[in-house]
């Protein structure tokens, strides 16, 4: 299993793979998807990304643009932020040194909270819409989402929290012009 390989081995902590810093933050190069270690999470995960296509009635066509892995350690946390270059992003929840590490919160990009005045709420129901949706870090888990929807983590409490990231593009024909085609590698 390339996971257990990725983890066991400490490649990614031995290499020179992690190159930006940011207060706990470490980053890889945004090229993990042509290493060949990463071949069968780039292809399980372009996979995941093809689906998802498919389930919102979409081709499943998709080219990768980008591919890296977030390394967090203990205090460090990643802040709101959303892709560009990609349509459809995906994160594999890889490793928690601890079991403590968060998951992903999303945004709602529809709630304009500074200018819109929302009607008062009744406590005795449960909210059908959520201004913040989060995701549980859970080992092996892969989540596939829109790259333009703002998402952040949580302040890590493990020592070490360690995910894969992965960002596409639409291929293939459009549906405003036949002959308009993309050709992400």
């Amino acid at each position: 299993d390339w996971s257990s390989d990725v983890c066991s081995s400490d490649l990614l902590k031995r290499s020179n793979m992690f190159s930006e810093k940011k207060s706990g933050l470490i980053v890889t190069h945004p090229d993990l998807h042509k290493e060949k270690l990463f071949i069968p999470a780039r292809d399980f995960m372009h996979t995941c990304i093809n689906q998802s296509l498919g389930y919102l009635g979409f081709k499943e066509q998709s080219k990768i643009t980008s591919m890296w892995a977030n390394l967090q350690t203990k205090g460090s946390l990643n802040s709101i932020h959303s892709h560009y270059n990609t349509y459809m992003t995906a994160v594999y929840y890889l490793y928690s040194s601890d079991g403590f590490a968060g998951g992903t919160n999303f945004y709602n990009p529809n709630y304009l909270t500074h200018s819109i005045i929302t009607p008062p709420y009744d406590y005795m129901k449960e909210p059908k819409i959520n201004n913040i949706v989060s995701s549980k870090f859970e080992e092996g888990k892969v989540i596939v989402f829109h790259g333009f929807i703002k998402h952040s983590t949580d302040l890590c409490l493990d020592n070490e929290r360690m995910i894969i990231g992965i960002n596409s593009m639409p291929v293939g024909e459009t549906n405003r012009d036949s002959h308009d085609r993309y050709n992400y590698v």
